[in-house]
């Protein structure tokens, strides 16, 4: 499976590669078509595999009904899928340096192609269980060995562009998900959530095998299977708990176990890494300040970009009464306005010191998030509406400059490691975004109906056409049954609005915490003026 490429350009690649390995990982084609084109490659796969993730938990209930399972098996599903793809991820850098990245990229999507036709032909819950850990494999290598080919084909200046541009794939999947989703299952088949992926896979791996310049096969020493084992086992053990963690208990035995298991998996993988001459995660990483920095914003984006989503979604369908499909639509204007300004603020931070978009950004989505604090049973659409737009700005503003700063921050040799921690920051991110926010939901419902409510006066004028105070633990007298029922479960919708106010502004604070660690980033400008981040980096190679 060769590229177009002519056999003097993989020579003199293979000859740089074996005298200079930092440079060559480092050197950008000099076709500016090529880079693009690659960049279009990388998008079909990565948009693919992050829209099919937010389209199955839409078919998850339909996919229940058509095995004769429980909610608590079928949510395997999707935890099987992210218990996989965590593991998988962390072998992109090792399989990337010894088979090229490229190579690994086609072989990426292929299986991921293969696993969408093997669930679309699930015949039982089990198999679809199976069948989703095995997509997963193609779905975790293809994100930081698609970020890796981006890395690798622009030059560090033309980063933020770059990113710009692919950030839409994070942006706008999750939000279209519930839309086409909530299409494919109505006016089709659940089954066709996964089997609309062959074509346009089939078409993605032809395309990427004529036009990718395929790296050489090199030597990447010895495959570390102890760092694999024991962080594997590490992030296994806490997705468990933080997926399972509301059913099982948070101070259950089980989580407990799960948790202990994190810990200790992640100290033996610390023990034996600063001893291991290739290891599958090469923690020296982290003394660069400005990557160690970004790594922990990219955390608590993914925190506040994957809570917001799901719990704006849930608050349309649970409180203000949209269906799946509707909230999806909804939410599309916010979408719309992260995937305009995504690009642009990309191009932007190649231009100027990207504190200033990391803080603004910041600071909008915080804003954004503060105007959610006091929405309530009757809010009105235009209430999600303009924070949503506000939030669209804010988050277009922060993606691009936090994802080409984090690779123009390292050297060349750790770009693959880079992508494989921000793929996995993204997937731990915003697992505990859901899992913890879900949980604090679910606590400050119980609370708001227990302490506040009691001393909270209805107006019933909304509800029956007169005034009277109501209280759900002493409902006034002279009211039917049927209006006391409704009054009951209008203060339990009530409360479960402000358990999501109080959730916002956690997510409030979280954004404003970003903004604070911006400040700090490092700025280094090149020779020529122009903001190039850690470009002395790739100069030092």
């Amino acid at each position: 499976m060769r590229s177009r490429g002519t056999a003097g350009l993989f020579q003199e690649s293979f000859e740089m590669a074996s005298e200079h390995p930092d440079k060559a990982a480092a050197a950008p084609p000099e076709d500016d078509g090529y880079k693009w084109r690659a960049i279009g490659i990388v998008i079909i796969g990565t948009f693919m595999a992050i829209l099919d993730s937010s389209i199955v938990n839409v078919a998850l209930p339909h996919m229940m009904a058509a095995f004769g399972t429980d909610i608590e098996t079928i949510k395997w599903v999707a935890t099987a899928y992210m218990i996989a793809y965590g593991v998988v991820v962390l072998t992109s850098n090792h399989l990337g340096i010894r088979m090229g990245h490229e190579r690994l990229y086609i072989y990426a999507l292929i299986l991921f192609t293969i696993g969408s036709f093997l669930c679309g032909k699930a015949w039982s819950i089990g198999s679809m269980i199976f069948f989703r850990a095995f997509q997963a494999v193609g779905g975790g290598l293809m994100l930081p060995t698609g970020m890796t080919i981006i890395t690798k084909s622009f030059k560090p200046s033309e980063r933020g562009t770059a990113f710009g541009v692919f950030g839409l794939v994070i942006l706008l999947a999750p939000v279209l998900g519930p839309t086409l989703g909530g299409y494919i299952v109505d006016s089709m088949d659940w089954h066709w959530i996964f089997l609309v992926n062959i074509p346009v896979g089939i078409a993605g791996v032809l395309i990427a095998a004529s036009v990718l310049r395929l790296s050489p096969y090199s030597e990447a020493g010895a495959f570390d299977w102890t760092g694999l084992v024991s962080l594997g086992t590490a992030l296994t053990a806490m997705l468990i708990a933080l997926s399972q963690g509301e059913r099982w208990g948070w101070h259950s035995t089980a989580v407990v176990i799960c948790y202990t298991l994190s810990a200790v998996g992640l100290f033996i993988f610390i023990v034996f890494d600063i001893h291991i001459k290739n290891p599958i995660v090469d923690l020296s990483i982290f003394s660069n300040f400005n990557f160690s920095l970004i790594f922990a914003m990219s955390f608590l984006r993914a925190v506040c970009l994957f809570g917001r989503t799901i719990f704006l979604s849930l608050f349309m369908q649970t409180i203000m009464g949209y269906t799946a499909m509707q909230t999806g639509f909804y939410l599309i204007p916010g979408a719309i306005v992260a995937g305009m300004a995504t690009p642009i603020f990309g191009k932007l931070s190649d231009r100027i010191d990207v504190r200033f978009l990391l803080v603004t950004g910041s600071l909008i989505s915080a804003f954004s998030f503060w105007q959610y604090r006091s929405l309530s049973v009757i809010s009105p659409y235009d209430d999600i509406f303009w924070p949503m737009l506000i939030f669209g700005l804010g988050m277009g503003m922060v993606s691009s400059p936090m994802m080409s700063s984090s690779m123009n921050a390292v050297h060349p040799r750790q770009i693959g490691v880079a992508s494989t921690l921000q793929t996995v920051v993204l997937q731990v991110g915003g697992a505990y975004g859901i899992n913890i926010l879900e949980a604090l939901i679910n606590n400050r419902a119980a609370y708001h109906l227990q302490n506040q409510v009691e001393s909270y006066t209805l107006s019933a004028h909304n509800i029956f056409g007169r005034s009277l105070p109501i209280s759900i633990f002493h409902p006034a007298q002279g009211l039917k049954g049927a209006e006391q029922m409704y009054i009951v479960q209008y203060q339990q919708l009530a409360a479960n609005a402000w358990a999501y106010c109080d959730a916002f502004v956690i997510l409030t604070a979280l954004s404003l915490l970003t903004a604070v660690l911006a400040l700090f980033y490092r700025h280094q400008a090149s020779r020529d003026g122009k903001p190039a981040h850690s470009e002395a980096a790739v100069e030092a190679g």
